[in-house]
C-alpha cells in the first residue's frame, strides 16, 4: 500500500497519521455497535467470523469497533436486504464499492498531477 501510518491512543478515539494527514476513528463498544448497526447477535457473530470488521480490546477487555465499520455494516445490511443477498454477497459488494472509491480517488489525484505538468 505504501502508506506510512502510526496511531496515537486517545481514550475512545484512535488518531492515525497517514502520509502526514490525521484521520480520527471513534471506537465504540460492542453494545453500541450492535445498536448502531441493528445487527442481531447471530449476524454479528457471522460478520466477525468473516473477519470483515476490525476490533480491538480496551483496558477492561471490552471489544471496541470503529465508527467507520458501523457505516460499512449498515451499507452491507441495506444491500443484502434490497437485493435479497446472503451476508457474504453484501460483504463482497461493499468491498468492491470501497475499492472503486479508492481507484477513483487515485485517478483524480493522477489527473490533478497531470494538469500541473
Amino acid at each position: 500500500m505504501g502508506k506510512a501510518a502510526s496511531a496515537l491512543n486517545i481514550p475512545g478515539t484512535v488518531v492515525f497519521e497517514i502520509d502526514g494527514r490525521l484521520d480520527e476513528v471513534i471506537m465504540i463498544r460492542q453494545e453500541e455497535f450492535l445498536l448502531a448497526t441493528g445487527l442481531s447477535q447471530e449476524t454479528f457473530q457471522d460478520v466477525l467470523s468473516l473477519g470483515w470488521v476490525e476490533m480491538e480490546k480496551d483496558d477492561e477487555d471490552q471489544l471496541l469497533f470503529s465508527d467507520t465499520d458501523v457505516y460499512r455494516v449498515r451499507k452491507m445490511i441495506r444491500i443484502c436486504s434490497d437485493f435479497d443477498l446472503p451476508l457474504i454477497g453484501g460483504v463482497i459488494i461493499v468491498d468492491l464499492l470501497e475499492r472503486i472509491d479508492r481507484l477513483e480517488e487515485t485517478i483524480a489525484a493522477l489527473e490533478a498531477k497531470q494538469e500541473v505538468i
